[in-house]
């Protein structure tokens, strides 16, 4: 699929290589397209699976290099998994988008707009843990933000996720302004199909600035889990998901 970059760039896009490396995966995303639908053009494959082509070269343009916050800092490389917006999963189809954002050290984060139910519109998948930092025990966060437009509940939930045996290892909610009981399974995602092996809640979110948020440790065992987020209170932005490994 490397062969879509200099495609691209006809376009007049100019990627720095964690843009183009998305460009990479998501082009991979159309080739598989064009296999399962042959009578595709490549271009509109291409187009499909990247969006708004003027959006991502915008996103080139206002790009810094992102930082870990410093609580993060004395911890050892090799024992972080650092995914941001460049290796993050943000699903369009239900309103995800990788906006700017001048609070973000990158510039960039991934939006989460508010819904009825928590969308899960932003998805930090285990598919290159194997080359990345490898499987195994790592405890979770999220740098996120939230504009919250509610007085009471969860200003955002989030959630390991075991996409193979189709269950959840644990859900945080993160209640608005004080302390509060965990949302329910039923409040988290009313399909009676999710269920979570626990649900607890989390620090209270107090305002719209990015703090780093404890989802807690995890055993990820294999390629086909993630972890996710959601918010019925207002927008919320997440600037990138930190594994430190626990084992």
């Amino acid at each position: 699929a490397d062969h879509h970059v200099p495609q691209v760039r006809q376009f007049g896009q100019h990627f720095d290589h964690g843009l183009a490396v998305l460009v990479r995966d998501q082009a991979a995303l159309a080739d598989q397209l064009l296999d399962d639908h042959p009578h595709r053009d490549r271009r509109l494959a291409l187009g499909l699976v990247l969006g708004d082509l003027d959006e991502l070269a915008q996103q080139a343009v206002i790009r810094k290099p992102g930082s870990l916050p410093a609580c993060f800092r004395d911890i050892p490389p090799e024992d972080i998994i650092n995914m941001d917006d460049t290796s993050v999963n943000v699903i369009g189809r239900v309103g995800g988008r990788v906006v700017a954002d001048a609070k973000s050290t990158s510039g960039l984060a991934m939006k989460v707009p508010r819904a009825a139910t928590p969308s899960w519109a932003v998805q930090a998948m285990t598919g290159r843990f194997g080359s990345w930092g490898g499987f195994g025990r790592y405890h979770v966060y999220a740098v996120v933000r939230c504009e919250i437009k509610a007085d009471k509940g969860a200003a955002f939930v989030g959630g390991v996720w075991d996409n193979r045996n189709r269950v959840g290892l644990g859900a945080v909610s993160f209640p608005v302004g004080k302390p509060a009981p965990p949302l329910t399974a039923k409040e988290i995602d009313p399909n009676p199909l999710v269920s979570f092996a626990t649900i607890t809640s989390g620090t209270p979110v107090t305002d719209g600035e990015y703090h780093v948020y404890d989802f807690g440790v995890y055993d990820f065992a294999h390629a086909d889990m993630l972890v996710w987020v959601g918010t019925t209170a207002g927008d919320m932005y997440v600037e990138r998901f930190v594994f430190v490994r626990a084992d």
